[in-house]
């Protein structure tokens, strides 16, 4: 256990890295350019005769040029792609380079300038042979040092900006200042590509392909070969690097020799004697594409909870079947996460032992049928061998794969649900903090906690269709301990989050513009609730509900006029609560609504008074009847003299006015005991009862009201 939590943590360390999470963000955002690429893949390669043929009937013989173009377009662009998306998702988590929507603009097109520079050594154009999937590594890399160089420089030229603001439009001056920092990374980008072209290195992905080559040359087992060829492949695409580009040589001399070899001897009547084959490789081995991701995306679905990551893996399998695993290798990422660094090599190579030990002892027949590599698994199995072993021994291998992928996607799942939390507490803390009702926008923010916000509003919507709200009810008592009436309070259990804090999901309804719709659900909720209670004798209770100022409209009126004609409820058992420290406003519109909502009986109260900045005057203004002391005030009245004397002065103007006065978050007997001496009338908090179930609501105020009449006990004592 330990050893797991310090795996996690060492991952999480890394993965939080500026530097790795922009790197996996810029692959998320090319997630549309790899699904597309995907698809012509996959309809240019469909590895059934009769599909190639009908196509070829029906579009001729060129028929794949539209999907090629697709592919070049897609994947053969995506190291540029990448140089924009990853130097964007650096300016953005750069503090200063954020602040405007210049800057991350000019940081991409630095990124994309500089690896042009790099893998363009002549003067006859532009040239994209390595700005594809194969330069993927190089893209990064480039894309990194440039960027930050770009970064670093505009904070060391930053206090030279004003003398450029002398400009009517903005974006001026801006992009004036940045002219600096730009031809400067690019004088720096441009005297690297010199220095490795007087080194003799004019295609770097030429060179790595060089090297892997003469390490092959000098191994004679071919046991020991596939072994490191496989594990190469792997330490590549876990890089970023395209494997299969860079070892196609290797390929070429030895697996696509085999099965020619093989192929040959059964023509001539012999024996196929070479077990490691490209076919091999492609059926047994790299199932689902590198890494055998088919066996990581089967994982997914056993381990994954209902995320994006099961979303994402959905997708990844339709082309993942045939052998197409970009959406997943970039999507997920795989790429650069430290988390499937061990299984993305280690399955691939467990399994390629698995099957050249079955196939050396005979249990499985060598591969002797060159199939396509798009060939989906169980069918390759089959076609490859020619038997039904080699397709037991495939699924065989699909079920290793996916026991040694498991544990670290459950990894993963942890690493990923922490991350969601601890987003979601930022997004709580925002909220509760005391300048939010100033600032109020949060769904427009591009960090974690506007995209936390936004999926908890599209949360919100369907959790108001599927009824997954609910409300409890706090009991409010009056100075002898009787039940007068209930607080009905909005709950929410999240499948990620728990109970998720009201004030976040009601701050999010308002900007999402929700807030009419789960306002009126509360109020029909709570008055049918209180029909309920008064058909089964518990009456004389006031049903106290929060309104959102966003929901003082004219919509509001006719909704509680509807309810009561439906539950022919006594509207002065209704009791609607309005936040004081939101500062709705005097207008004229307000003052009407709520004196017509007062003329249909129902009362109306302040909630957390005393914690905003004009308390008395809104007492003046409104025609309150009844103020809730706010906790703030209340929790420190035993100890603190200014609380008492503030909520003195509020009773004493409140008895003037004939204003009820409840106390809130009244939590021992002693702070009632205070609270009552300094005239507060109604009280509400854990110390009486915390938030209640319907049932338990219904008990504690029988059990209440008994002792009451049988005087076996006061709540609060004189």
């Amino acid at each position: 256990m330990k050893l797991t939590q310090r795996a996690l943590d060492l991952s999480t360390a890394i993965s939080e890295n500026l530097i790795v999470k922009s790197i996996n963000k810029g692959l998320i955002l090319i997630i549309p350019l790899i699904i597309a690429g995907s698809v012509a893949l996959v309809i240019n390669n469909f590895p059934l005769v009769q599909y190639q043929d009908l196509m070829t009937s029906l579009f001729g013989p060129d028929w794949k040029t539209f999907g090629q173009s697709v592919w070049n377009l897609t994947f053969g662009l995506m190291g540029l792609a990448l140089s924009v998306t990853i130097s964007y998702s650096l300016a953005l988590a750069d503090p200063q380079m954020s602040k405007d929507r210049v800057n991350p603009i000019i940081t991409s097109l630095v990124a994309l300038i500089s690896l042009l520079t790099i893998i363009n050594t002549g003067s006859s154009g532009i040239h994209t042979s390595n700005a594809g999937v194969t330069g993927i590594f190089l893209s990064i890399i480039v894309t990194v040092l440039s960027t930050e160089l770009f970064i670093h420089l505009n904070r060391c030229l930053d206090k030279y900006y004003l003398s450029f603001m002398v400009d009517a439009d903005p974006v001026i001056p801006k992009v004036l200042f940045l002219i600096f920092p730009f031809c400067l990374t690019l004088v720096g980008v441009s005297l690297l590509r010199v220095l490795l072209t007087y080194m003799g290195i004019e295609d770097i992905n030429q060179l790595i392909t060089d090297l892997t080559m003469n390490v092959f040359l000098n191994i004679e087992n071919q046991f020991a070969a596939s072994i490191l060829f496989v594990f190469l492949n792997q330490v590549f695409w876990f890089f970023g690097i395209h494997g299969n580009n860079i070892l196609y040589s290797v390929s070429q001399d030895i697996y696509f020799k085999a099965i020619d070899l093989n192929l040959s001897a059964l023509s001539t009547g012999g024996e196929p004697v070479h077990i490691l084959t490209k076919p091999f490789l492609d059926v047994f081995v790299l199932i689902g594409g590198s890494g055998s991701t088919l066996c990581l995306l089967i994982a997914v679905f056993l381990a994954g909870k209902k995320s994006n990551t099961i979303k994402l893996a959905k997708i990844a399998f339709l082309t993942s079947i045939f052998n197409i695993n970009e959406i997943i290798v970039f999507g997920l990422p795989v790429v650069l996460n430290p988390l499937f660094l061990i299984p993305y090599i280690l399955v691939p190579l467990i399994l390629t032992i698995i099957a050249y030990l079955t196939t050396s002892i005979g249990l499985v027949p060598v591969t002797i049928a060159p199939i396509n590599w798009t060939t989906p698994p169980l069918l390759g199995g089959w076609l490859a061998t020619s038997s039904w072993r080699g397709l037991a021994l495939q699924i065989f291998n699909i079920i290793i794969g996916t026991c040694l992928y498991y544990p670290f996607v459950r990894l993963y799942e942890l690493q990923k649900r922490k991350a969601i939390i601890n987003n979601y507490e930022q997004l709580v803390q925002t909220v509760l903090c005391d300048d939010y009702s100033a600032k109020k926008r949060i769904l427009s923010r591009s960090d974690q906690i506007g995209n936390t916000a936004n999926a908890l509003s599209y949360d919100i919507r369907v959790a108001l269709e599927k009824g997954e709200f609910f409300l409890e009810y706090q009991p409010q008592v009056d100075e002898k301990g009787a039940v007068i009436g209930v607080e009905a309070l909005l709950r929410w259990n999240h499948l990620f989050y728990g109970r998720v804090n009201p004030q976040v999901v009601v701050a999010i309804a308002e900007e999402a513009e929700i807030i009419n719709k789960l306002g009126r659900w509360v109020i029909e909720a709570a008055c049918f609730q209180l029909g309920e209670w008064n058909k089964q004798g518990i009456v004389d209770i006031r049903m106290a509900i929060n309104i959102s100022p966003t929901q003082l409209n004219d919509q509001l009126l006719d909704i509680l006029v509807n309810i009561f004609r439906t539950t022919q409820l006594n509207p002065r058992d209704i009791e609607l609560e309005i936040t004081e420290t939101v500062a709705f406003g005097t207008n004229t519109q307000t003052v009407d609504l709520l004196e017509k909502i007062k003329g249909l009986g129902v009362s109306i109260a302040m909630d957390d008074f005393g914690a905003g900045h004009a308390s008395l005057y809104y007492m003046k203004y409104f025609n309150l009847d009844k103020i809730k002391i706010d906790g703030s005030i209340t929790k420190d009245v035993i100890d603190n003299k200014s609380c008492q004397d503030i909520i003195s002065s509020i009773t004493y103007l409140a008895e003037s006015m004939e204003i009820t006065v409840l106390a809130e978050y009244v939590e021992t007997l002693e702070q009632a005991e205070v609270l009552k001496k300094l005239r507060c009338q109604q009280f509400q908090g854990y110390y009486f009862s915390r938030p209640l179930s319907v049932s338990q609501c219904v008990k504690v105020i029988e059990n209440c009201r008994q002792e009451i009449e049988g005087d076996n006990g006061i709540l609060i004592k004189d």
